[in-house]
């Protein structure tokens, strides 16, 4: 049965209780004080015990099981605080609630901070650092890691939640990031960022890439450009801007195994279509790949289909006593028990991607969020996969706010703008 845009902007609202719940726990239980970090995954529901089976000091040191921290619960913190912090962003503009809002996004970006500035080399930006010690971490990073903290850093910076001296710091932690890049990415170190210890990485190549991965490069520097003004970074921005749109424009979706990869060319994308120093005919053609690529996402939404909560006592098991698997060099802790949480971040990415170009989302959409806001029992929610639909949930929110400010801010169930072509080009 048809139930019209008024309906399902009903509809998603009535989800807000749901997300409310999901922004809770990701607080509880996979956020540390001490880091101000949000880890991958608790192993407990006693919440001195949640990052029990966390790597030790030893470990880290030695780099074990691999540099990278795959598989350990230190794998993607900054990815995480990255998306994160767009999310405060977005529920701030959708409820303007300064009060709540405004120190959970200083929590997060400290987090960031800390990846930023923790590492003995300048500019390098760690995945992230243990809850155990608050110093110990891993040397290799990897570009989508440097694609989400600088994407986080660019979003808050142009939010009212940031401070004066927040954005100080911001400029700063770009500065130094971009500062790297043009040491580093270059023909004689074949394009790397490298590990702390300036070997090669294994995903940390920024340029002569994949077209997904094409317009991370221009976009930290980008970022460089309009949040610093410094004018370096916009002759290194404009030395890779156009060949970088020419070789996106080559993407073909359907033909990427996993959602996230998407999800990380979009928020490059955004960035792209956004810079305000640029031409408009440039952000119109990255608005339009935006576009296109929101377009061709169903398949990702209906992994919600294949959703089954994590088994906390076989995530206990796997952690207790791990299976290492050969990851062409890499020793990596096999955790089967996360994978069944998958199919919540690919539905959230594959929403994101579709509402950061401004399409509006359909009946399917709005149905399979409402059932992935619905079916995780958020006591039992263990995984940060478990924070992709609620921030799929508050950019929708926000873009309605948006557009209803655009509008006058007349009808509170206005629908975001729907569609997107040649005549309508945000």
């Amino acid at each position: 049965m048809k139930t019209g845009i008024h309906g399902m902007n009903k509809e998603i609202e009535s989800l807000e209780p749901l997300a409310e719940k999901a922004w809770g726990m990701v607080w509880s239980r996979l956020s540390h004080e001490r880091t101000s970090l949000f880890y991958d995954f608790a192993s407990s529901t006693e919440h001195d015990l949640r990052f029990e089976y966390f790597p030790t000091q030893g470990d880290i040191a030695r780099q074990v099981p691999n540099p990278n921290g795959w598989g350990t619960g230190m794998e993607d913190s900054t990815i995480t605080g990255g998306v994160l912090l767009a999310c405060v962003c977005d529920r701030y503009d959708a409820t303007k609630d300064l009060e709540t809002l405004r120190p959970a996004a200083a929590r997060i970006f400290a987090g960031l901070h800390l990846c930023g500035t923790k590492s003995r080399a300048e500019g390098f930006v760690l995945r992230s650092v243990s809850p155990q010690d608050g110093a110990s971490y891993y040397i290799e990073t990897s570009r989508d890691q440097l694609t989400h903290y600088a994407h986080g850093l660019w979003r808050y910076y142009h939010s009212p939640l940031s401070t004066e001296r927040e954005r100080a710091m911001m400029r700063d932690l770009i500065a130094a990031l971009c500062r790297r890049l043009e040491r580093y990415i270059v023909p004689e170190r074949n394009y790397h960022f490298c590990k702390e210890n300036d070997e090669p990485g294994r995903y940390d190549k920024m340029w002569n890439v994949d077209p997904h991965e094409v317009a991370r490069l221009p976009m930290i520097y980008g970022v460089g450009w309009e949040l610093t003004g410094d004018e370096h970074w916009n002759k290194l921005y404009r030395s890779y801007v156009g060949e970088a749109l020419k070789q996106a424009a080559t993407l073909r979706p359907d033909e990427q195994d996993w959602c996230y990869a998407l999800f990380q060319h979009q928020v490059s994308l955004e960035v792209l279509a956004s810079l305000s120093g640029e031409t408009e005919e440039m952000r119109k053609a990255w608005s339009q790949q935006m576009c296109q690529l929101g377009q061709s996402l169903a398949r990702y939404v209906r992994t919600i289909r294949d959703y089954a909560p994590i088994d906390l006592a076989q995530l206990k098991r796997e952690l207790r006593e791990p299976t290492l698997v050969d990851d062409g060099g890499y020793m990596c802790n096999e955790v089967p028990a996360l994978k069944m949480e998958r199919p919540l971040r690919e539905l959230g990415e594959a929403l994101l991607i579709k509402l950061m170009a401004n399409l509006a989302l359909d009946e399917e959409d709005v149905r399979h969020l409402s059932y992935a806001l619905t079916a995780v029992d958020y006591e039992k929610a263990f995984c940060c996969y478990m924070l992709y639909p609620q921030a799929a949930y508050w950019r929708y929110r926000a873009n309605l706010a948006r557009e209803t400010l655009k509008r006058g801010g007349v009808a509170k169930n206005k629908p975001a703008k729907i569609g997107c072509n040649k005549n309508n080009i945000r």
